[in-house]
């Protein structure tokens, strides 16, 4: 399920040549800004993680035609712009002054962010309970009043405790405390998802040992305590001394390859903090960093340590274009939405209807696609210094199977269902693929029904569960007809299935979910 889009793949040779210099050299000579992708061993998961640009970002290997989106990434500054000017001098759409109250509309999809630091502030407090858990249970504070550290079950239920008394806070404020406009709600179940998919990576890595060590058997050391005794007792039976000296060898050996079996079991991240102010410090860091992943975030940044760091002009000038970006994006996104999808779907709410959005949710589609994995993943990089960028997005785009679309489509989601989910449920318990497969794409769906529920604060029609399932189905014939996955016919028709489910996205989620939301502020602009 693994894949690196074929620009970095086809430099191997560099890719390599750079990870033997920084294992080797301890300067800091090459920067990670370059187009080289360093490749970073994680000790819990097995996949590399990367230090490297965004995919965007990397030059296209010697003799591959540069592609229609990294044309327009290169060039973006000059596109949104040329976007804007024509929205501010089309005079059939009311040229500026309706381009100026698009943009004064949008305050009324976002509240003052300022309301909002008193309850975040609670809602990442709080997450600090699961950091200040897990330094009590290392440092073996547990085992005087509550349970042993090697006590997994108390371990996981003390952990189900504080996920929930987190998890039952946050869904309380976003679901009944208040109605937010439609932009905060989103950024709201957004939140909340991710400091839970945080929370229970950091328990799951810095707990990896604990939780997936076997029992160790004394076996071998009571054996080779016998022989020992019996070679002390027997010191006058030559021949008993010597098949005892064998077998206290054999044993001994023995000994030696269980003693090496463990030690690679004994997986810690918490040997270089050895305080709380060091562990919530570290933990702090990890909430504002753009992954999901807790080993990703520690290997990635103990690497990063050792390269050259980005120039601070050169951040300041990324900072500044991604924020110009997200500005023209917002705009031009709901521009569309205002100009030629609401109306549309607010009066033909048929087939015909459908086609007529099909183009525009398309682009609305890649706008907010870029928005999100590029601009805003890229800003929280700058801003924490996180440099595993390739981990945000890859050339789904040109993906041809369900498989490869899931896999190279949401990067940070996709890594983290797979690590956290489809993986822990193969080595905790044992469960089948299959069952895990299903499991992953049901645990997905139900996330995506709660930001859905978050902002329309109803439960509606799960069009994203479906959809995943689905998926999951697709990627079952995929592995039982390998012949049909190949074929040319299959791949365009997964193409044209993944441009036709964007429409079909807009279209069933207004159906089902907002058909009787209040759209009040779209209204007001399209009567101008």
């Amino acid at each position: 399920m693994n894949s690196i889009g074929s620009s970095t793949s086809s430099s191997s040779s560099s890719i390599t040549s750079t990870i033997s210099k920084n294992e080797n050299s301890s300067n800091k000579s090459t920067p990670f800004y370059s187009d080289q992708v360093i490749f970073v061993d994680g000790k819990t998961y097995d996949r590399k993680f990367t230090i490297s640009k965004a995919f965007l970002d990397l030059d296209d290997p010697p003799g591959v035609k540069q592609s229609f989106h990294k044309f327009v990434h290169r060039n973006r500054i000059l596109i949104f712009s040329l976007i804007l000017l024509y929205f501010a001098v089309d005079g059939k759409n009311h040229g500026i002054n309706k381009l100026i109250h698009h943009a004064s509309v949008l305050k009324t999809i976002f509240v003052n962010p300022f309301e909002l630091i008193i309850d975040l502030t609670v809602m990442y407090t709080m997450s600090f309970l699961m950091a200040l858990f897990n330094f009590c249970y290392q440092n073996n504070y547990f085992s005087k009043w509550l349970f042993r550290k090697d006590n997994k079950f108390a371990l996981f239920s003390f952990y189900l405790i504080v996920q929930f008394i987190i998890g039952t806070w946050s869904a309380y404020f976003i679901l009944y405390r208040q109605i937010y406009p439609l932009g905060t709600q989103f950024y709201l179940g957004l939140v909340a998802i991710v400091l839970s998919w945080k929370q229970h990576s950091y328990f799951i890595v810095t707990n990896y040992e604990a939780l997936h060590k076997k029992k160790i058997n004394n076996k071998h050391i009571i054996i080779h305590k016998k022989t020992d005794g019996d070679n002390n007792n027997n010191n006058n039976n030559n021949n008993n001394n010597n098949n005892n000296s064998n077998k206290s060898k054999d044993d001994e050996q023995k000994i030696i390859e269980f003693n090496k079996e463990i030690a690679k079991r004994q997986i810690s991240y918490n040997e270089d903090f050895k305080t709380i102010r060091e562990v919530l410090k570290d933990y702090f860091i990890f909430l504002f960093t753009p992954t999901l992943i807790y080993d990703q975030y520690y290997e990635v940044r103990k690497v990063s340590k050792t390269l050259k760091p980005e120039p601070l002009k050169t951040r300041i000038i990324s900072i500044l274009k991604e924020l110009y970006s997200s500005m023209a994006i917002m705009m031009t996104a709901h521009y569309i939405n205002v100009e030629y999808i609401f109306p549309v779907l607010t009066k033909e709410l048929n087939i015909f209807g459908y086609l007529k959005i099909l183009i525009p949710a398309e682009l609305n589609f890649q706008l907010q696609y870029y928005l999100l994995y590029h601009c805003a993943l890229s800003l929280l990089a700058d801003i924490s210094g996180f440099n595993d960028r390739l981990s945000f997005y890859n050339d789904y785009w040109a993906a041809v199977t369900t498989k490869s679309i899931l896999t190279q489509w949401s990067k940070p989601v996709h890594n983290w269902l797979y690590r956290h989910m489809f993986s822990d449920m193969k080595s905790l318990f044992k469960i089948k693929t299959v069952i895990c497969l299903f499991t992953t794409m049901i645990f997905s769906g139900f996330f995506h029904e709660f930001i859905v529920t978050s902002i329309t604060k109803q439960v509606c029609m799960p069009w994203s569960t479906f959809s995943l399932i689905s998926c999951a189905l697709f990627i079952m014939v995929e592995n039982k007809l390998p012949k049909l996955t190949n074929s040319a016919y299959y791949h365009a028709f997964v193409r044209v299935l993944l441009v036709v489910g964007h429409g079909l996205f807009y279209f069933s989620y207004f159906y089902f979910c907002f058909s009787d939301y209040d759209i009040g502020y779209y209204r007001a602009c399209m009567k101008l």
